[in-house]
C-alpha cells in the first residue's frame, strides 16, 4: 500500500468519526425531541456510519448493469459470464 492510500484511509475514518459525533451531539437530540422516527427514517445507529453501502441495480436484460458495476469496481468480470436467460424446453 502506498502512503497516499494509508493517508486517505485515515482521513476517511476521521471524517466518518466526525460525522458520527456531529450527528450524536446535534441531530439525534432534535430527532428524539420531535419524534422524527415516527414520521421519517429511524434514528441512525453507530454502525450505520461504518457499514459498507448497499447498491441495488435493476433493469432489463442487456441494459448495462454489469458494465456499470465494472466501471465502479474498475475490474472486468467477462471471464465469469453466465447465461441465465435460457429457456428450458
Amino acid at each position: 500500500m502506498t502512503t497516499e492510500l494509508i493517508d486517505n484511509g485515515r482521513k476517511s475514518r476521521q471524517v466518518l468519526k466526525d460525522l458520527k459525533d456531529l450527528y450524536i451531539k446535534k441531530l439525534k437530540p432534535v430527532e428524539e425531541i420531535s419524534s422524527f422516527s415516527r414520521f421519517g427514517n429511524p434514528t441512525i445507529h453507530g454502525g450505520d456510519f461504518v457499514s459498507p453501502p448497499f447498491l441495488l441495480l435493476l433493469g432489463p436484460y442487456s441494459a448495462g448493469k454489469t458494465t456499470f458495476i465494472e466501471y465502479l469496481v474498475g475490474k472486468s468480470f467477462l471471464e465469469r459470464v453466465l447465461v441465465l436467460n435460457r429457456r428450458l424446453t
